[in-house]
């Protein structure tokens, strides 16, 4: 059994602090509507028809899989810790769960035998392995020692892109906490891998297809004598 999976990223936005907040509607986002020009909407949304298209083409090979769509709910957590002092745990928690269920709903349409879960559920029993990965990748970074200064430039330019941070040291922290994060789940995914309801892991991925991606997710178990995680680019 191979498990493909990819990334539901809750939605955020600038607020006029220039704080980062989930609370959104997402009753909207679900309609396609955005909040801004840097609001990614979610694949079941904007790409839900070239997924099904992807699923079908897997069905059409014989392959015994099953697919997973995580919410990439540790991004307040590790990215923008800031967001949950400021708009409360509970209240990003809760937007976070509510997100879940629209996502659940988005894929009943999928041919294929899919979940959905939080990140958080996912890495519960590798917590500490996860913490003490993104407080090494985030010491690395700092230190010039994980990945070269390009791959560092390129992520900036892509948070600045998408995200819309242009104060440079908040852009720069939340460019580092990025890599961190990726850095710690190309770790974690190699242990959940082995797990019989995550076996065979392969990330199904058909938005972040470039080298950078490659890069910032092997970037530590490169560095720990690790083989690369398996990424399918479609």
């Amino acid at each position: 059994m191979i498990t493909f999976y990819n990334w539901e990223c809750p939605p955020r936005f600038l607020d006029i602090d220039g704080g980062i907040s989930y609370l959104v509607d997402l009753d909207k986002i679900f309609k396609g509507q955005k909040i801004d020009k840097f609001t990614e909407l979610p694949r079941v949304v904007s790409q839900s028809k070239r997924e099904i298209r992807i699923l079908k083409k897997l069905n059409s090979l014989g392959l015994k899989y099953r697919f997973v769509k995580i919410i990439a709910d540790t991004n307040a957590y590790y990215l923008t810790p800031e967001s949950l002092q400021r708009y409360g745990e509970q209240n990003v928690k809760r937007k976070f769960l509510e997100f879940k269920t629209k996502i659940e709903g988005g894929i009943l349409k999928y041919p294929a035998r899919t979940k959905v879960f939080l990140f958080t559920e996912l890495i519960k029993d590798y917590q500490q392995l996860y913490d003490k990965s993104f407080q090494k990748a985030l010491k690395l970074l700092k230190q010039d020692k994980l990945v070269s200064k390009w791959w560092i430039a390129e992520q900036l330019k892509r948070t600045k892109e998408h995200v819309g941070i242009n104060e440079a040291e908040k852009l720069q922290e939340f460019c580092f906490r990025t890599i961190a994060s990726y850095a710690a789940e190309g770790l974690v995914f190699g242990r959940l891998s082995k797990t019989r309801f995550f076996a065979n892991c392969v990330w199904l991925n058909i938005e972040e297809a470039d080298e950078r991606t490659i890069t910032i997710t092997n970037s530590l178990r490169i560095k720990e004598g690790k083989d690369p995680l398996p990424m399918l680019f479609m």
